[in-house]
């Protein structure tokens, strides 16, 4: 899996991006998450005005230092119920994390 933003396509030098879900997502049942480069989120908040199109979980740096605390947290929110993770976001999740270097068991 390359790690492009999935607005415009581009790589993403230094990794700075977001994994985000959709607002209509957030915060139950997330059923997939997109990579957004930080020029893409500024330019979809413009659009969006006051309301959100998007809701920011993490910055993509932040998954590639901990993916570990990130892997934790998504088992633990499961586990509480606390957030629903469809199988689609997971997977992508789980690519993520491979392209990542992660070689955690698949969530």
């Amino acid at each position: 899996m390359a790690l492009n933003c999935e607005v415009c396509e581009r790589d993403l030098p230094n990794y700075s991006a977001n994994i985000m879900v959709g607002e209509w997502e957030y915060p139950n049942p997330v059923t997939n998450v997109f990579i957004i480069c930080k020029t893409c989120t500024r330019n979809l908040d413009r659009l969006a005005g006051v309301g959100k199109l998007f809701h920011n979980m993490w910055e993509l740096y932040w998954l590639r230092d901990n993916f570990s605390e990130f892997h934790q947290q998504v088992l633990r929110e499961e586990a509480e119920g606390s957030r629903v993770w469809g199988r689609a976001a997971k997977d992508k999740l789980n690519e993520i994390g491979k392209t990542l270097g992660s070689t955690l068991p698949p969530l």
